[in-house]
């Protein structure tokens, strides 16, 4: 029973520490900026394909797709964040007829 408390509270001086006002812009993350992930993997895809049809090496390709995969992470995160801080406004991001959209 003590160790199901001291571990609850853990969690939730791990939610203060996340939900600090020094991090205020990331809790405004708007849930389009997940499209600069997708718009750099359309061009990663097409890098990718020109190599190929061309026969020269990956190299930019795969620069490219580190890149992606990169700020893809750093988008979910930010959003994680996000919706730990504001579940109110996550949610209704999640709701919204447009935003949930892109």
């Amino acid at each position: 029973m003590l160790n199901s408390l001291t571990y609850s509270a853990d969690v939730f001086s791990l939610v203060e520490v996340v939900c600090n006002p020094v991090i205020e812009p990331i809790k405004k993350t708007p849930i389009g900026l997940f499209g600069c992930p997708l718009g750099l993997l359309g061009l990663t895809l097409a890098t990718l394909h020109i190599e190929t049809s061309t026969g020269t090496t990956h190299a930019a390709g795969g620069s490219l797709l580190v890149l992606t995969v990169t700020v893809f992470c750093l988008v979910s995160v930010a959003y994680l964040v996000k919706s730990t801080c504001r579940p109110a406004a996550a949610r209704a991001d999640w709701l919204h007829p447009v935003r949930c959209n892109f």
